[in-house]
């Protein structure tokens, strides 16, 4: 923010502003988490690079909207910084941010837990393909191997 003195309703505006883009942004994580989950149920992992690299830009979004409200903050009193109904939208906007985040971190541990056990899966995979090629069966034969046991434990 600049040197000069900025009125209070411009500060609200921008508080409400920020707290919209905030809410916007976890609404967009909890989306690209959503579709994370499905890539990795559906093994679709092509797909898994280009989503997680969605999630940067909106996490440094996210810290730049941080930044910018503490600015916003410093210039006004912290107890009277808008009027009753400004504050209602914001502690709204607020409510239903950590909804979102609530939301977000249930799926990323989900989607934490499908990818460790999508890495343990690769693990048995190479494991049973190595054993099976240690013990003289045919790459053909150890590729099916895998399968022949995955079925067996399903």
């Amino acid at each position: 923010m600049s040197n000069h003195p900025v009125d209070r309703e411009t500060i609200e505006r921008n508080l409400l502003t920020i707290a919209e883009r905030r809410f916007e942004c976890y609404k967009t994580l909890v989306s690209l988490a959503r579709r994370q989950q499905s890539i990795l149920l559906d093994s679709s992992h092509s797909e898994l690079a280009a989503n997680i690299g969605g999630f940067d830009p909106l996490l440094h979004e996210l810290e730049q909207l941080g930044k910018r409200e503490a600015s916003c903050m410093q210039l006004i009193d912290n107890d009277n910084w808008a009027t009753a109904d400004t504050q209602r939208q914001h502690q709204d906007l607020g409510r239903r941010t950590a909804e979102q985040a609530l939301s977000l971190r249930a799926l990323t541990q989900t989607n934490a837990q499908l990818l460790i056990n999508t890495k343990r899966l690769v693990n048995f995979t190479l494991d049973a393909i190595f054993n099976s090629a240690l013990n003289g069966q045919s790459l053909q034969n150890a590729a099916q191997t895998p399968a022949i046991i995955l079925d067996a434990r399903v």
